[in-house]
């Protein structure tokens, strides 16, 4: 069997979108408030991973209008990742925030 983590994430696809939310700093203070909120619903980290699926979805269909190859490119690597591993990333750092 393959090891397929990427640098603690779960794969690289997981790993690429965890590191673009978090290299965007309102996208990143935007999660972390949704995630602060989302710990009173009763499934906080399906809820969340739902939430951040559809905000990338948001930002790929502007960059693709034309569907064809690069779409089917992206829709497949998205498809990889593992939405509920970065959903619980932001959970667990909206619990750090609140208990500073």
């Amino acid at each position: 069997m393959t090891d397929t983590t990427y640098n603690g994430w779960t794969n690289h696809a997981t790993w690429l979108v965890n590191l673009h939310l978090d290299n965007t700093y309102v996208m990143t203070d935007e999660l972390l408030t949704t995630a602060g909120e989302m710990m009173e619903n009763d499934y906080p980290v399906a809820d969340l991973a739902d939430h951040i699926k559809g905000l990338i979805e948001e930002w790929i269909d502007p960059a693709c209008p034309n569907a064809g190859l690069a779409q089917d490119l992206i829709s497949g690597y998205l498809s990889e990742v593992n939405w509920r591993e970065i959903a619980t990333h932001y959970i667990e750092a909206a619990k750090e925030e609140v208990s500073q």
